[in-house]
């Protein structure tokens, strides 16, 4: 290995280390800001998965097991779900629920658990998109925090795609949407959800 390549590859780890600890404090602020909003318990849980996930490692000196994430992130699923759906479809809910613990139990490959995830972060999406449309459509008034919301969940399934598939490199990839996550969870960090500034009306 050239002393070029290996300097180089020392600032890709030096980076991504920078990244993940100003990820942390970036993302401990919405919880707060966010508090007593309808997304408040979401906010919460992308809030202390990091730090959960470093205090594991530092108590264990293993890496928070991916399994945990997996669970986290189907609690972020229940908690923006509107409460009619939630019993509506309860039943299906609690069927799904063995998938997020086989993980925990078995060995699994991590394509198979990242795709899990992506499966997760999708049908979120299309949760908060849906009720993007109709909140817009009766109100007749445009939330942008929910655009930059949608906008975060994308990158977070762009992000574990380019894992799970490889067609873009995957560093490059980590630390580009790392930076944009960042950007974003400051706007979280300042506004809330139902900030007048951010509410247009629609003609």
């Amino acid at each position: 290995m050239s002393t070029d390549l290996f300097i180089t590859m020392m600032d890709i780890i030096e980076i991504s280390k920078i990244l993940f600890f100003a990820s942390i404090i970036v993302w401990i602020i919405p919880p707060i800001r966010q508090y007593k909003t309808r997304l408040f318990i979401f906010f919460l849980i992308l809030g202390i998965m990091d730090p959960l996930s470093l205090l594991y490692k530092y108590l264990t000196n293993f890496p928070f097991p991916l399994e945990g994430y997996l669970v986290f992130n189907y609690i972020m699923l229940l908690t923006i779900l509107p409460g009619k759906t939630f019993y509506k479809y309860k039943p299906y809910l609690l069927a799904f629920t063995p998938i997020m613990i086989l993980p925990m139990l078995y060995t699994i490959q991590k394509p198979i658990t990242y795709l899990i995830v992506v499966f997760l972060f999708i049908t979120m999406f299309f949760i908060i998109l849906r009720n993007f449309i109709i909140t817009s459509t009766k109100s007749r008034k445009l939330n942008f925090f929910y655009m930059v919301l949608l906008l975060y969940l994308l990158t977070i399934i762009l992000k574990f795609t380019v894992l799970i598939f490889g067609f873009i490199d995957a560093t490059a990839n980590f630390i580009v949407t790392s930076i944009f996550q960042a950007v974003i969870g400051l706007y979280f960090s300042i506004f809330r959800e139902d900030n007048p500034r951010f509410i247009f009306k629609l003609q």
